[in-house]
């Protein structure tokens, strides 16, 4: 029951109200009526509805109905007011078959297997069999016939039987009851017409199949006659309102059956009444398009193209082309009427000319277009006057062929316009923009010039590029809804040789094929790597686009560790098209490559968002990300410290400086340890600690910094050496001038006494050495 098997069913559905069967099919229809199967929607919820075109919309909602159908039971094959309610009736089961009808005749949905079979059976099962001494029709939810359901039920017979319904044995028993029923309830005089049954029967006849039926009973004109028993046209037409205002409008239709349980309002009335009185609804007609009103110069050839006339109906062809001008009497070697009958031969398509009305073909093309030659200006005085030239197509309907035509004006002039040329045929990617080159484009009258140059888009718009003459001709434009478009470029001289201020101009066209835009696809690269204050360098060069198309790369950053990314980048185009960042935050960098530099240690989300040029209707750019993960270290300090002096002695004040250093993360603790071998202890946790060394040796000292989210902090062991402090000898001695012994008598004793200042240690020894060869020891 999943035909694209998305696992989505769409439905219309209306709050309070049990109408979402009856909804839904004529939702389906109008969206149908469109014939734009590739026309995509920007709304509602994305995935759903928003981005999807129409035709994907339209199938998700046929196989919403064939998931709701009734499985079993006496209400197998039927829809009621829900889905898979377990009852039936034909009032509300025509609803999403008019539906699917128009979906798979139109936009090429498939009906999931097994949903006509049922509602054939269904059918069946309300059937006034005549078989059974029944007399043809369809009841509500027996076969009791009603005036209403009996069309409901020939319209799920069309979808159920296609090409066959019209030859079933419930067919014609069915219809001819409407003959019986005709005068009385489509009766002219009563109060109302039944609105119901009258778009349901007009519906039938004309979706029948393998033609619409256009009469019944004995050649009666179900819909034209304005005989005794009139038509449905007239009839409706009777009750057209001549007067009143608001929704009770002059030209409008009241309901019946209004207010409270009512079915059926003015608007809703009005909104049948014409659809059923619009028969180009049903039987879709050609439409000629014979181009723009043309300014030209005599003797100058021309194309007449009818290569943009296209039919509504895709199961039409047109098949004949006709070039018609009735030129004034005094005119008259101006008029031509050319003929081109289209033709298949092999595999190609041949159009054949005949240009002077003998029948005979005197040219052969491959598309349907001619060029003539206008050779007189047609004059009134000193004013030019146009001739009209009329485009007629004609089609292949059957039995009655159907026609359109349309006509543009001719103004021929002595002086030649310019040239337009809009270059193509244009390839375009659905939203990415697409250059449109008219440099081509050149005017040949001497002293004249181009002065303008406006392009005729898609929807009605005209962009007038006029200015500076590099860029007046050449410029982007965005596309939407896929298939094949029709542009023009209209340019315009100075005006040489013309009266003041006019201007001569020239429109061709060309064709732009819209296909649908592949989006890229985003590779953020990574994992990345990198310590806290340090630069990584982000790269999204594994992106890709299938189209080829130029990428624009913008990242989104989380910079505060949260795990989410800053707001999207990406805010909206500038006037010239080209992709804008948000200046906030400052931190989104485009390019493909970007550097990324955080303070903290921790894992953060980088997201690159790349776009390819496309945008919605509405101006966004349609951008699609990936995320990466950057997991950034922490960076420990740098540890270094000096000393002062560096080989201190004993006893003597050491200054221990530190010199380390921390990025980005300030230091926070100092821990010293003046004597590791003593143990591991803090002795200070000063940031310039001093320290004095009672005795001498070599010491090792440790420092320990952390910053201030660090928890193991860094180390360094440096050695320094405390020198011992020696004493400073120093005596004393009497009597200062001693006597020497002689032979004449003895010396004297001379004392000498210890002076000498102890270091850090106290003196332990003293040991007296003299000249003449003595020794001694003591203080």
């Amino acid at each position: 029951m999943d035909a694209n098997g998305n696992g989505f069913g769409i439905q219309s559905y209306t709050a309070g109200t049990h109408c979402v069967v009856y909804e839904g099919g004529q939702a389906m229809d109008a969206l149908c009526a469109t014939q734009l199967p590739d026309y995509r929607i920007y709304a509602g919820t994305a995935g759903v509805t928003n981005g999807r075109k129409f035709k994907e919309i339209v199938q998700d909602m046929v196989d919403m109905y064939a998931y709701g159908q009734n499985d079993s039971g006496g209400a197998q094959g039927g829809w009621q007011y829900g889905w898979n309610t377990g009852v039936s009736d034909n009032s509300a089961a025509q609803w999403g078959c008019i539906g699917m009808m128009a979906a798979e005749d139109v936009f090429g949905c498939t009906i999931p297997a097994g949903v006509k079979d049922k509602n054939y059976i269904y059918l069946q099962a309300t059937y006034d069999n005549i078989a059974s001494g029944g007399v043809g029709g369809f009841g509500y939810n027996n076969r009791t016939p009603g005036f209403a359901t009996s069309a409901s039920g020939l319209v799920q017979l069309i979808f159920d039987k296609g090409d066959d319904s019209t030859s079933d044995s419930m067919w014609a028993p069915t219809v001819q009851r409407y003959v019986g029923w005709w005068q009385n309830d489509f009766n002219p005089s009563a109060s109302y017409p039944n609105h119901y049954a009258a778009y349901a029967f007009a519906k039938a006849m004309r979706l029948a199949k393998p033609e619409p039926i256009l009469t019944i009973g004995d050649n009666f004109d179900w819909f034209g006659s304005e005989g005794t028993t009139q038509g449905l046209g007239r009839i409706l037409y009777n009750f057209q309102k001549t007067s009143g205002a608001g929704m009770a409008a002059w030209g409008s239709w009241d309901g019946y059956n209004t207010g409270a349980g009512g079915y059926l309002n003015d608007m809703f009335a009005t909104a049948w009444c014409t659809t059923i009185l619009t028969q180009s609804l049903f039987e879709l007609v050609p439409v000629a398009e014979a181009g723009p009103n043309l300014v030209w110069g005599k003797n100058q050839a021309r194309m007449l193209d009818a290569s943009y006339s296209y039919h509504l109906d895709p199961e039409r062809t047109i098949v004949k082309y006709e070039w018609i001008q009735d030129a004034p009497a005094e005119y008259d070697s101006e008029d031509f009427h050319y003929v081109a009958t289209r033709r298949v031969e092999g595999r190609g398509v041949v159009y054949y000319w005949d240009l002077d009305g003998d029948q005979v073909t005197d040219i052969t093309t491959e598309t349907p277009a001619i060029e003539h030659t206008w050779v007189l200006p047609m004059t009134d005085g000193d004013d030019y006057l146009p001739y009209t030239v009329t485009l007629k197509i004609t089609d292949d309907n059957q039995p009655t062929a159907q026609t359109d035509t349309d006509t543009f004006t001719a103004l021929i002039l002595d002086v030649k316009p310019p040239q337009s040329d809009p270059g193509g045929t244009y390839v375009a990617y659905e939203g990415v923009p697409v250059q449109l080159d008219g440099t081509g484009s050149s005017e040949w009258d001497p002293g004249d010039f181009i002065t303008q140059y406006d392009w005729l888009l898609s929807g009605g718009t005209t962009v007038d590029k006029t200015g500076d003459a590099s860029t007046a001709s050449v410029f982007d434009w965005r596309f939407f809804g896929t298939g094949s478009l029709t542009i023009g470029l209209t340019v315009y001289d100075n005006g040489v040789g013309l009266p003041e201020g006019e201007r001569l101009s020239n429109t061709e066209y060309t064709t732009v094929e819209v296909v649908p835009n592949n989006l890229p696809t985003a590779d953020a690269g990574g994992p990345y790597t990198m310590e806290e204050g340090a630069s990584v360098q982000l790269t999204a060069q594994g992106s890709s686009d299938p189209d080829g198309h130029p990428l624009t790369y913008t990242w989104g950053f989380d910079n505060d560790g949260d795990g989410q990314v800053d707001e999207d980048p990406v805010d909206s185009v500038d006037n010239d098209g080209d992709f804008v960042v948000d200046e906030d935050p400052a931190e989104n960098i485009a390019g493909m490559i970007a550097p990324f530099s955080v303070n903290d240690h921790g894992v953060y989300t980088v997201r690159v968002y790349v776009w390819d040029g496309a945008m919605t209707e509405g101006g966004q750019p349609i951008t699609v990300v990936d995320d990466a993960l950057v997991t950034v270290t922490d960076k420990h300090p740098t540890v270094a410290f000096s000393s002062n002096p560096a080989a201190p002695y004993e006893g003597q004040v050491v200054q221990f400086t530190s010199n380390c250093t921390s990025s980005p993360d300030p230091l926070d603790t100092w821990d010293w340890d003046f004597d590791v071998a003593g143990g591991a202890s803090t002795d200070s946790t000063a940031t310039n600690p001093a320290h004095t060394y009672a005795d001498n040796g070599v010491y090792t000292v440790r420092l320990t910094v952390k910053d201030d989210d660090d928890v193991t902090g860094s180390t360094l062991e440096k050695s320094i050496t405390v020198r011992d402090t020696e004493p400073v000898p120093n005596f004393t001695f009497a009597p200062v001038t001693p006597v020497l012994v002689t032979r004449r008598r003895d010396g004297i004793d001379v004392t000498f006494t210890d002076t000498s200042t102890p270091g850090q240690d106290p003196i332990v020894s003293r040991d007296w050495t003299f000249s003449d060869g003595g020794t001694a020891s003591g203080s």
